[in-house]
């Protein structure tokens, strides 16, 4: 009998330990990541959030300019310039390529 409760008491205190730790001094978590909403319009496609550029640039005081020949936007802010092609993954900024 002494033996058994050797056994429950050696099984209990860990547990009851760990118990009284977590109430006294809180469970460690992560915080749960949360993305920044803009204060602009948005639309959804496919269930993916989508803001449009201009509004975007708007907001963010970015200038910006569309060539419709050219089919490319070139955007401007601090002294770094960027351009975005048209309907491909490739941007040009401040002169070096970048693949996006």
């Amino acid at each position: 009998m002494a033996k058994i409760k050797n056994n429950v008491f050696s099984v209990l205190t860990p547990a009851i330990c760990c118990l009284l730790s977590a109430f006294l001094f809180g469970c460690a978590t992560a915080p749960s990541r949360r993305t920044a909403e803009l204060p602009i319009e948005k639309f959804y496609i496919n269930n993916l959030t989508y803001y449009p550029l201009a509004s975007i640039c708007e907001y963010f005081h970015i200038d910006w300019d569309y060539d419709s020949f050219g089919r490319q936007v070139s955007l401007e802010k601090s002294c770094v310039e960027v351009k975005l092609l048209i309907d491909s993954s490739m941007a040009l900024a401040s002169g070096s390529p970048l693949d996006i």
